[in-house]
């Protein structure tokens, strides 16, 4: 094997499990008070839905009511995470094959709020700030997050490969982790490259029988593709041969 590297679609800097109260004094409010009402609403809608005396009016402000209410004497589990993508287009193209629809728009001074729910019940926003960059929500689990970076890494990589021509196979393991093989291409010396995608959404990658920086053209082509940024090559052997030359290898007398 040329490398084994580590590709990451998150910043380091992230924000797990905060309350809503706590990331009101990080985000000025706008955001945590959104994903508040969110959460609230989701959280009376099934119990509203049973009654058909009352209006959609009152019920808007009952839920406005018990958000305040709520607010003042419990705290909601947020968990939040920094993303390195620009926009959040190639997200919204894989939530239908990831189990999400979107079901609602709210605009911020700052930022585009973008909500988003499964078959599950489970919700998540995804937050496009106007200056570039975004950040995702969920309240209670990371599962959500989890499910869609999952499917945001699978369908770039799968795009990717297949366009610089390769043979492409992948297969979906147990434990909800996707291992690709893709070999050919336009030059044989680029070699193979088997990635693992984790449920996470972020990806381990080997490259068998690159020569030279061919492995790490690779690696960052992958990388670009997917949103992500590698944190982690080891390189093997083959990565300090150039084309055409031997490998000398050390042989005990």
């Amino acid at each position: 094997m040329s490398n084994t590297s580590v590709v990451t679609p998150y910043e380091e800097s992230e924000s797990t499990s905060r309350s809503v109260v706590e990331a009101e004094d990080l985000a000025g409010g706008g955001i945590a008070e959104a994903i508040g009402e969110i959460a609230a609403f989701f959280a009376d809608r099934d119990a509203d839905r049973a009654s058909d005396r009352v209006s959609a009016a009152v019920r808007g402000q009952q839920t406005a009511d018990d958000f305040r209410r709520r607010r003042q004497t419990q705290k909601v589990p947020l968990v939040s995470v920094n993303l390195h993508l620009a926009d959040a287009g190639s997200l919204l193209r894989s939530a239908p094959e990831a189990g999400f629809r979107l079901t609602s728009r709210l605009a911020r001074p700052k930022a585009d709020l973008l909500v988003l729910e499964n078959p599950r019940g489970e919700r998540l926003v995804i937050e496009q700030a106007r200056v570039g960059g975004v950040r995702m929500h969920a309240v209670g689990t990371r599962a959500p997050i989890n499910d869609l970076m999952r499917q945001h890494t699978l369908d770039r990589a799968l795009e990717h490969l297949r366009n610089s021509g390769r043979e492409v196979m992948s297969q979906t393991l147990a434990s909800g982790e996707v291992q690709i093989l893709a070999r050919g291409g336009s030059e044989a010396s680029t070699g193979e490259l088997h990635a693992q995608i984790r449920q996470d959404g972020s990806s381990v990658l080997d490259v068998v029988g690159a020569q030279g920086p061919k492995c790490m053209e690779l690696v960052r082509g992958f990388a670009e593709a997917t949103g992500g940024v590698i944190t982690e090559t080891v390189k093997k052997a083959e990565y300090f041969t150039r084309p055409g030359e031997l490998r000398r290898n050390k042989v005990r007398a």
